[in-house]
């Protein structure tokens, strides 16, 4: 597992610096290829340690995917507005509504992360971390 974790590293980060090479808009003092790297090293040890803890939940436990789903959007929800009370936007949201601004784009992309939140927590559940990584490394490659 950590041989294919390694080689999706470095496929995704040879994907990633040769289109920093294609692209000819800016000269190397402009750009600074580090702190990218060092960000995406950061995300995808976050994202591996996460995606790790939350198969062991899913195939740990009696839960039923459902509940667990509902367990992390209730929390989520909890950031979401805790940070939006904190924030300037709370004032707006208070007078004109949380939903102000919304279009069908909007709405579109909303269903394609939840949708995709579900297909990500039943490819953790029916398969395992691994094989979740290799599919998010082809849609990156592929995108």
């Amino acid at each position: 597992r950590w041989i294919a974790l390694v080689l999706v590293a470095a496929g995704v980060s040879c994907v990633t610096v040769s289109r920093l090479a294609a692209d000819n808009t800016k000269t190397k003092a402009d750009v600074s290829v580090i702190p990218g790297v060092l960000a995406m090293l950061t995300a995808a040890a976050t994202s591996g340690l996460a995606a790790s803890y939350f198969e062991k939940v899913l195939k740990g436990s009696k839960t039923s995917m459902w509940a667990r789903q509902l367990q992390l959007a209730t929390c989520s929800i909890a950031i979401a507005l805790a940070g939006l009370m904190m924030g300037k936007d709370w004032q707006h949201v208070r007078r004109h509504g949380f939903f102000n601004g919304y279009t069908m784009v909007t709405w579109m992309v909303i269903t394609v992360n939840a949708v995709g939140g579900i297909l990500v927590a039943l490819a953790l559940k029916l398969a395992d971390a691994i094989v979740k990584n290799f599919s998010a490394s082809i849609a990156i490659v592929l995108t």
